[in-house]
């Protein structure tokens, strides 16, 4: 009896097991169906939008409009490139670029595709040095990260040569999501990150503090230091409560309403194009921390 017993118990638990497995595996596919469901939703309803309200910032800017500003031979600076280059290796050889890229993490840099960078700067974009050789500085969702955007616009101004270009693209910190992501603990952000954007899982360890980051005051900080505006782009489409469409409907309404009463705050995101003029007064920045170069 206690041998047949035995034997009744040591069958029992794989099948148990793979019962529970089928489950929750059941109840996984149920939830991703359920989570597309709702951003298929949210995008349906964006179908019924104007263009302007549908344009997705961050692939705009990545994917078409900074490559105006892009010609063979220059040098270029990627700010906050980390291990994911702007440009990648084959179309920087093909275009005879040099390319700087200027990051905080030492570790991000150091995971960045062979080739794609020809020097390397560790450190926090406000607290670097620059040396006016740069024809194209690039700053994409980077700004929101650092603490005092006043320094980080001086320096840009410093890093760009006359006559040189800054591509700026940055979350609006009246966005919804901003505010709500400067209120919540940076573990609960980062989890709620990971799980709506899933293949960027682990790439949303960087706190972010949107300081000065809209149109009118970073146009203001550019112009404080020399630089001109060449043109201005505002994104009104972000993903971030498309996991839920009766939350998503709500937020779009709201931010008609606020395009209505407030342009400067109803974008999203935006994109910015600075120019540096032959002649230019920047801010001294001889003050400021001398970075780690390679």
């Amino acid at each position: 009896m206690h041998s047949l017993s035995r034997i009744s118990g040591e069958s029992d638990t794989p099948m148990s097991s793979t019962l529970t497995e089928n489950i929750l595996s059941a109840l996984a596919k149920l939830v991703r169906l359920l989570v597309a469901s709702q951003f298929w939703l949210s995008e349906s309803f964006d179908r019924l939008l104007p263009r302007r309200f549908r344009i997705d910032g961050h692939k705009s800017f990545r994917r078409e409009l900074v490559w105006h500003y892009i010609r063979p031979g220059m040098w270029v600076y990627d700010v906050g490139g980390g291990k994911h280059p702007f440009i990648d290796r084959e179309r920087k050889d093909e275009l005879d670029l040099r390319v700087t890229g200027l990051d905080v993490d030492a570790e991000e840099l150091a995971q960045a595709p062979a080739g794609c960078y020809d020097k390397i700067a560790c450190c926090d974009i406000g607290e670097y040095f620059g040396g006016q050789d740069a024809d194209l500085v690039i700053c994409q969702a980077t700004l929101e990260h650092i603490r005092d955007n006043r320094r980080a616009m001086a320096a840009i101004a410093r890093i760009l040569k006359p006559n040189g270009n800054a591509a700026i693209f940055a979350p609006s910190r009246y966005a919804v999501y901003a505010r709500v992501r400067t209120l919540l603990p940076d573990k609960v952000t980062r989890r709620i990150l990971d799980f709506v954007y899933p293949s960027d899982r682990g790439s949303h360890g960087f706190r972010a503090y949107y300081d000065k980051c809209s149109i009118s005051e970073l146009i203001s900080l550019g112009r404080d230091n020399g630089l001109e505006v060449l043109s201005v782009y505002p994104y009104y489409v972000s993903n971030y409560f498309g996991i839920f469409f009766p939350a998503y409907v709500f937020w779009r309404l709201w931010l008609l309403a606020n395009y209505v009463l407030d342009r400067d705050r109803a974008p999203e995101t935006f994109a910015i194009i600075f120019h540096k003029p032959l002649k230019s007064s920047c801010e001294d920045l001889s003050t400021y921390k001398s970075c780690v170069t390679a």
